[in-house]
């Protein structure tokens, strides 16, 4: 019998997106798309709505080229435009999902300890954040650097979601074999208050993390990746958009690894397992005892602060970023605190969420 990560509270997400090639362009544009579909559908009633949305960013030091209009959804006037600008304006503006932007590669730990820092304000105690680390690189060189962070203590609470695709070899003249580049993974790793509950993918595949040859991009010389193709790109896109929707809609992870391939028109999931379910839940009654012994009296609401005042962590990448408002105007935390009509308080709404 499969084991469930059930999350006992709304869920505050930070999304974090690195790399937005072929993987990462698909699945970006099917978020935004999954987020307006549930935003729309709580409108008239946003107290039952099971997340907040803290803010997405788009991390890629690449910019738009022609060989990137086939297997990835960019047009040819975006040529040369940096690849986050090109879909955070393209799909974030048209799903009125404001996205930040950073055009530059991830390059170390340090790089993500700023953009996935904790917005340490008061919060509602019905309400638990979760930074949501989206790895859609095509090199182990910077799933080593996700691996490092995730496992830091740095990372008290991390969801890092990676998909990997498999490239296409090709024979003697150049031509690609169909059997091969048809296959992919998807890993969720999951650390909880400083315990993992479900392993990342350098612990599931360990030649990401033995890998010496990889390069991180923009750093010295670039070893040039496999081709790939565009239906594998798609699926792997699909099936990571699918376990954030359940993430959205249930507060809740199902599965802990899916393996796939487009040519048989399937895949594989391997769902959590009893253990981990059971982890989980001894990690939630851990942290529900010691807020308990460390509560007062005095009231706890969130307070959503404009973009520009939240930490150099969101707002230092481009001057042209600088003037970001909120994400989304239906995300507005004090818009949601100045509602006569919700109780934040009322435990037994909670229980209904």
């Amino acid at each position: 019998m499969p084991g469930i990560i059930q999350f006992d509270k709304r869920i505050n997400l930070q999304i974090i997106i690195v790399g937005l090639g072929a993987n990462g362009s698909h699945f970006y544009r099917g978020l935004c798309q999954d987020l307006r579909t549930h935003l729309d559908a709580f409108q008239h009633n946003r107290s039952k709505r099971p997340f907040y949305l803290e803010h997405i960013m788009l991390v890629d030091g690449d910019r738009v080229e022609q060989k990137n209009l086939g297997n990835q959804i960019f047009e040819p006037e975006e040529v040369d435009q940096p690849k986050v600008q090109a879909l955070a304006e393209r799909y974030g503006d048209f799903y009125g999902i404001s996205t930040f932007r950073r055009t530059e590669y991830i390059a170390d730990a340090s790089d993500l300890s700023t953009l996935l820092a904790d917005p340490d304000r008061d919060r509602d105690k019905n309400v638990m954040f979760l930074p949501v680390l989206i790895g859609m690189v095509d090199n182990h060189a910077t799933r080593q650097i996700f691996d490092g962070y995730f496992r830091s203590e740095e990372a008290r609470t991390l969801l890092y979601i990676d998909a990997g695709v498999h490239g296409v070899s090709l024979d003697r003249w150049n031509d690609a074999k169909p059997e091969t580049g048809n296959g992919g993974q998807i890993v969720v790793g999951l650390k909880f208050n400083g315990r993992t509950i479900l392993e990342p993918a350098g612990s599931l595949y360990p030649e990401i993390l033995t890998d010496t040859e990889s390069r991180i991009p923009g750093c010295g010389e670039v070893i040039k990746s496999a081709p790939q193709r565009c239906a594998t790109n798609k699926m792997a896109a699909q099936l990571t958009n699918n376990i954030i929707n359940t993430l959205l809609t249930e507060k809740a992870i199902l599965v802990h690894q899916i393996t796939f391939d487009t040519r048989m028109c399937g895949s594989r999931p391997e769902f959590c397992t009893l253990a981990q379910q059971e982890l989980f839940k001894e990690t939630l009654k851990e942290m529900a005892s010691s807020k308990q012994e460390q509560a007062t009296d005095r009231p706890s609401v969130p307070i959503r602060q404009k973009s520009q005042d939240s930490g150099p962590h969101v707002l230092n990448y481009d001057e042209e970023e600088q003037g970001e408002e909120n994400l989304d105007d239906e995300e507005d935390w004090d818009d949601e605190v100045d509602d006569d009509e919700e109780d934040w308080d009322d435990e037994d709404e909670e229980e209904e969420l």
